[in-house]
């Protein structure tokens, strides 16, 4: 794992995990406008550095080697901690590890809870053969991924990332994720959590944890986003997630959805 880093260190930190099949680019809007006030920490998930390859092993493993980095650096205390999709899973088990202790959390269709093995068994299959496609530079499956997925200005990274990616990194990621769910009763004292989900057919697992969440923890904030797909808030509108993150930061969002 690579941890990228900007701005001033003697900020506060806060640190932004992509999800799976994402380039860390996709998150250059957000590096610009929040390291001019925070320190912000960037990891590159194992299995998605075409630079230096490697592979995912399970968003247990990725959790704490971001514990290992971040506390060999800055100690134990970060200021807020920002995943979409599988990032915020990963995100998620750092707090039920509770060795990082983070002040706030911002997930964004995090998986919460365990799914069903036939799901988990369809979404390798469907994963494996859309990075073999792009791989082989398939015009049909360029043009779906850039329409539905990723912007056109993400495309190169996406394409040396899937170039990189192997086929264990994916029946590694997909299981992981899809076994994976956040305890019930993890300690949140001075920990403030909020959690945006879309209403399209791909956010049904955001749906039950969003409701999962709600059950287990109603404290947390739950804005449900009318009509916005998976990862579509980071993806295709950064100015309203810089804003919405923005709010919660500073502590002026008034109550949840």
């Amino acid at each position: 794992m690579k941890f990228l880093e900007f701005g001033n260190s003697e900020n506060k930190k806060i640190m932004l995990i992509h999800g799976f099949q994402v380039p860390w680019q996709v998150w250059q809007p957000q590096i610009d406008y929040f390291s001019q006030k925070y320190y912000v920490i960037v990891p590159i998930l194992d299995g998605h550095n075409p630079i230096e390859k490697s592979t995912l092993i399970s968003v247990q493993k990725e959790a704490e080697d971001i514990e290992k980095y971040y506390m060999e650096h800055y100690g134990d205390g970060i200021f807020a901690v920002c995943g979409m999709s599988m990032g915020g899973s990963i995100a998620s088990v750092l707090w039920a590890n509770d060795k990082l202790h983070m002040e706030k959390l911002f997930l964004d269709g995090a998986p919460l809870v365990r799914q069903n093995k036939i799901l988990t068994v369809f979404l390798i299959n469907q994963y494996i053969s859309l990075t073999h496609k792009t791989k082989q530079r398939d015009v049909k499956t360029l043009d779906m991924c850039e329409k539905s997925f990723i912007p056109k200005k993400y495309m190169q990274y996406f394409l040396e990332m899937m170039d990189a990616m192997s086929n264990e990194t994916i029946q590694n990621g997909v299981t992981s994720v899809g076994q994976f769910q956040l305890p019930k009763n993890l300690k949140r004292d001075n920990l403030d959590v909020i959690y945006y989900h879309g209403t399209t057919l791909n956010e049904m697992v955001a749906k039950k944890s969003a409701k999962y969440l709600q059950k287990h923890y109603p404290q947390a904030k739950v804005v449900c986003l009318k009509g916005y797909s998976h990862g579509e808030l980071v993806l295709r509108h950064p100015e309203q997630y810089i804003k919405l993150v923005e709010e919660f930061l500073e502590g002026s969002i008034a109550s949840k959805d």
